[in-house]
């Protein structure tokens, strides 16, 4: 609870220091957000009484990283004002990138490098007396958990697209959640689901459950794309068997691609296809 005389902010997290028999105490209080498996920092900032703090609107005085690179190439969105960047990787079993960063200011540059997926790397910018001066941090996120694949020919989905979601509760997300139990829906005709494999891959198989697979059919077509923009058909009248929920295979000539684009075009009985999981895999 708030105390008396105090604004309400109830549904905060608060600290609270209370000393005894006092009338004058110093206390040093750090925040410090801890991402992903982070530990309390070795290096804290230098303790500065409230009495002396100043602030300055003189860019030259506030230390900042003029270069943030991952694997030798910026990373994406960068700017010495954003201190906190969140990178996707295809799965936990990617390899760790490396971080590099520079500074133009008067400081030091340490680089605390990621040891697991997922996992954080820090970039400490610290003074003469190692006194941290500011703090940058990369969140690496693996999007696929290998230990959910159906097997290891299973390739990675990195990003996906969707025409058009009909109903909200039942979103494009659903197909990649690993559960028979939700589902996409779509009644819209030729509406489509694009896969983003994020390289070129050689592939050879859709996997998709169906949520009433086992009551009627669904139908439709696969195209396949190294760009985005040039499309080849490789399986035109797709239909699925209509006698069970579970995965079903629907398997071609292999093909190197980058993207592969589903279309459906409702079942057996109405305009509607639900379609519980969906995957691709290598020959």
């Amino acid at each position: 609870e708030s105390p008396p005389l105090q604004t309400p902010n109830d549904g905060y997290r608060k600290l609270y220091i209370h000393k005894a028999n006092s009338s004058t105490f110093n206390v040093s209080i750090a925040f410090k957000q801890l991402l992903q498996d982070q530990t309390q920092p070795s290096i804290l900032p230098k303790n500065t009484p409230m009495e002396t703090w100043k602030f300055t609107s003189d860019e030259s005085a506030i230390s900042r990283l003029s270069s943030l690179e991952i694997d030798g190439e910026v990373i994406n969105g960068f700017s010495g004002k954003v201190n906190n960047y969140s990178v996707n990787l295809p799965t936990e079993k990617s390899a760790i990138p490396t971080v590099t960063a520079e500074s133009d200011s008067d400081c030091t540059v340490e680089v605390i490098q990621a040891t697991t997926l997922p996992g954080v790397a820090s970039v400490l910018l610290l003074d003469e007396e190692d006194n941290q001066l500011g703090v940058y941090n990369v969140v690496f996120n693996p999007i696929n958990d290998t230990t959910k694949f159906l097997n290891d020919k299973q390739i990675p989905i990195i990003a996906y697209e969707v025409s058009s979601e009909p109903q909200a509760e039942n979103g494009v997300a659903n197909l990649f959640d690993t559960s028979l139990s939700t589902k996409f829906a779509t009644d819209e005709r030729g509406g489509a689901v694009t896969l983003d494999f994020g390289e070129t891959v050689e592939l050879a198989e859709i996997k998709m459950a169906f949520t009433n697979g086992d009551t009627r059919q669904e139908f439709f077509t696969i195209e396949v794309s190294d760009n985005g923009y040039d499309w080849n058909m490789v399986m035109e009248n797709g239909a699925s068997d209509g006698t069970t929920k579970d995965y079903q295979s629907f398997t071609f000539e292999p093909v190197n691609a980058r993207y592969a684009r589903v279309r459906f075009y409702g079942n057996s009985k109405s305009a509607w296809v639900s379609v519980s999981e969906m995957c691709a895999f290598r020959k």
